[in-house]
């Protein structure tokens, strides 16, 4: 039997408040395999987005350990982490966080230039991969495009398309369909499902229900805890 990808052992985090500490995480037990499609919800305030976090790295835990294909986060020096998630972690935001001067293409093409000489494409090699990742969203013809000159959702679809374009075996999503339409948001969402079935590995927080239920696996956190935690077969 495989080992899990992804093992979080008795995460806890804490952020300091005046003369307090907030505790956003108390002690969080979570393994997720390769290949699965993830869902997390929860109310606001509740440590999905921390728990996001711990996965990329972003944030280390107060307490406890973050664990991915054998390589425990808590230990790396900052440089190595980053390099670390440059090659591993996908990250879409729900606001998209596109460079505005940028075009589409430049956009998704940035990731394999900030690897540099780590990046697997290289040259006119990015250029191509770029458009690969724009034609796995829809947006082939939109690559000379600025993002002013796009939808919302086309928008996050470019967003999608340069968290691929390292080809990292994990895509992570905050509330990634929060600022779109029903439509488009189900586009995207059919996105991800597709990846998922190419054998990426899909954590997606989210505040839609009829979305969350369509993941293979749905976890319930609230007050830093997972309260529940099912899998679903659609």
């Amino acid at each position: 039997m495989n080992s899990p990808l992804i093992i979080l052992s008795g995460v806890e985090k804490s952020y300091p408040m005046g003369r307090r500490r907030f505790q956003a995480l108390r002690g969080i037990n979570l393994q997720i395999s390769g290949g699965e499609f993830v869902a997390i919800v929860g109310p606001s305030g509740s440590g999905k987005s921390t728990i996001l976090n711990m996965i990329t790295g972003i944030d280390r835990p107060t307490v406890g350990s973050v664990t991915i294909a054998g390589k425990e986060l808590n230990r790396l020096s900052e440089n190595a982490l980053a390099r670390w998630r440059g090659e591993n972690v996908g990250i879409i935001f729900q606001f998209f966080q596109l460079l505005p001067t940028l075009t589409a293409l430049e956009n998704v093409t940035l990731p394999m230039h900030l690897r540099g000489t780590a990046s697997k494409w290289r040259g006119q090699q990015r250029h191509a991969r770029g458009k690969e990742s724009l034609a796995l969203v829809g947006l082939a013809e939109h690559g000379d495009h600025l993002p002013s000159e796009l939808s919302g959702g086309e928008q996050q679809r470019v967003a999608m398309a340069r968290a691929l374009a390292n080809d990292p075996p994990i895509l992570v999503a905050d509330e990634p369909t929060g600022n779109l339409d029903t439509e488009t948001g189900q586009m995207v969402f059919d996105i991800f499902r597709q990846l998922a079935g190419e054998g990426k590995t899909i954590i997606f927080v989210t505040h839609d229900p009829a979305l969350a239920a369509k993941a293979q696996r749905l976890i319930h956190v609230r007050d830093g805890l997972i309260i529940k935690d099912e899998a679903h077969i659609n």
